[in-house]
């Protein structure tokens, strides 16, 4: 009978083997410095840009569904943003 440590050790190596070739095969951090230069190039948009995108879409659909002036366009951006929760409110001051 083969004593526990040799054993464990060997299953140990074996187990961190094949994980290592699973994960050459399957996962793209994997590709070395290509995979962050990717991501590098992606950059993220911020949390303001994201709302002020949002906000031109939601003017942008008022006025092509409901045809409001700009007056009422307006009207319409200035409620909406009182209305923001204050934590959302605080965030969009920078970008004011």
């Amino acid at each position: 009978m083969m004593p526990r440590q040799p054993y464990v050790a060997i299953v140990f190596t074996r187990y961190t083997m094949l994980s290592l070739e699973n994960r050459f095969n399957l996962d793209v951090r994997s590709i070395g410095e290509l995979f962050y230069w990717t991501c590098d190039e992606l950059a993220d948009i911020t949390y303001q840009e994201s709302y002020l995108l949002l906000i031109e879409l939601m003017l942008s659909i008022c006025q092509d569904i409901l045809q409001l002036s700009e007056e009422k366009m307006s009207i319409l951006l200035d409620q909406f943003l009182q209305n923001l929760p204050a934590m959302i409110k605080s965030s969009l001051k920078p970008c004011a």
